[in-house]
């Protein structure tokens, strides 16, 4: 019995010892690491909360009648994607154009008439907005500076099968300008796994088929770059 009371009160000074010795921070290591290994206190392992939205690309001119796509890149403080948060999407003139398609971060307008008018994605009380231009002629022909870079957003997605999910492309010349207005062709490595419902300009919905993963890739201008989705 003595010895079970000596073995008990030795784990017990053990145990008081761990938590007497200090982080940096000033807490105890043993209640540090009581916190740490939920995981959410522990940097970078997911994003915070939306701290800022911006709307992709800035502006956007299509004749009546024709679609634009947006995309709205949610950010935490420290700049780290957050994918998971909701969007909503909103146009301040709808007889200017109106909302096609709402797929999360991704919107398609539809427009009516001439004139310009605002689309605003708003995200846990944080808001972007980009411009779109409807015009009676198409869109005048690009400028000179060819496309040097093409970036796929989200650059991974993970869906259900069955469900949706869509890509953005953003061009770039070479010194990094965003470019507007021109072609993009969008392909899926593995028909199996998804395969492209819609194809908007820069933007692209692709349904979900079964289990896998595939490459969702937009070309233009002999650039590409891609996206990836995995379907459970």
């Amino acid at each position: 019995m003595k010895g079970v009371l000596t073995a008990a009160l030795a784990a017990t000074a053990l145990a008081v010892a761990a938590c007497s010795e200090r982080d940096g921070a000033g807490r105890p290591l043993g209640l540090a690491a009581a916190v740490d290994s939920s995981g959410d206190s522990i940097p970078g392992r997911k994003p915070g909360p939306v701290a800022s939205v911006t709307v992709s690309p800035e502006s956007a001119t299509v004749a009546v009648g024709d679609s634009a796509g947006f995309f709205a890149d949610l950010r935490d403080a420290a700049g780290t994607p957050a994918r998971d948060a909701n969007v909503r999407w909103s146009v301040a003139d709808p007889t200017v154009a109106h909302i096609e398609g709402e797929f999360g971060q991704s919107v398609i307008l539809r427009a009516l008439r001439r004139g310009s008018t605002t689309v605003t994605a708003r995200s846990h009380g944080k808001s972007g907005t980009a411009l779109l231009v409807v015009d009676s002629l198409p869109p005048p022909p690009p400028p000179g500076d060819s496309v040097a870079t093409v970036e796929v957003t989200p650059s991974a997605d993970t869906v259900a099968a069955g469900d949706s999910a869509s890509f953005f492309a953003t061009l770039r010349d070479a010194n990094g300008n965003i470019l507007s207005g021109r072609a993009v062709s969008w392909t899926v490595s593995d028909s199996s796994v998804a395969r492209i419902e819609g194809a908007f300009g820069q933007t692209v919905l692709v349904r979900a088929v079964g289990a896998g993963f595939a490459l969702v890739t937009a070309s233009s201008e002999g650039k590409s770059g891609s996206g990836s989705v995995l379907v459970r």
